[in-house]
């Protein structure tokens, strides 16, 4: 079985020459970004605010050695009864004009909020973010730099 390997954003590294698979967890995606990814990405989409359609502020990364652990996790995370898959990316199927690729998943969780004067709960939906990478990739790419052009 491999071995997990979880690393803080600043340490993200894609030059994991072991057999580990790596999760990063980075912070929120800024505030600065997310108004700027909604404005130029959303501002057509009606009905709702532009800032509604960003759903990677809160997103994950995983980086794999192999393409039968990438795959077989993306079987797992299908396969999950529990997990509200949104939307889906195959961009080693279909990469950017820059060459970029990866796997996205969008998927929805509820979250359970108390309140601390009421201890009434309220329920909401978020939609989160998952990148799925094989590390060769990925270490190209930031050799490369193509996803500073995707941007």
């Amino acid at each position: 079985m491999e071995q997990v390997r979880q690393q803080p954003p600043s340490n993200e590294d894609p030059n994991n020459d072991n057999d580990d698979i790596v999760l990063v967890i980075p912070g929120l995606k800024g505030r600065e970004r997310t108004l700027q990814k909604a404005q130029d990405d959303y501002s057509h989409r009606i009905p709702a605010p532009a800032i509604a359609y960003v759903h990677d502020v809160v997103r994950g990364c995983v980086l794999f050695q192999s393409k039968d652990q990438l795959l077989r996790f993306v079987q797992i995370i299908q396969d999950d009864p529990s997990l509200h898959i949104v939307k889906g990316k195959n961009r080693f199927r279909n990469p950017t004009l820059t060459g970029y690729r990866d796997f996205n998943i969008q998927f929805q969780v509820t979250v359970e909020m108390e309140d601390d004067t009421t201890a009434a709960v309220s329920k909401f939906c978020h939609i989160c973010e998952l990148q799925i990478h094989h590390q060769d990739i990925k270490r190209l790419e930031k050799s490369l730099k193509s996803h500073e052009h995707y941007e």
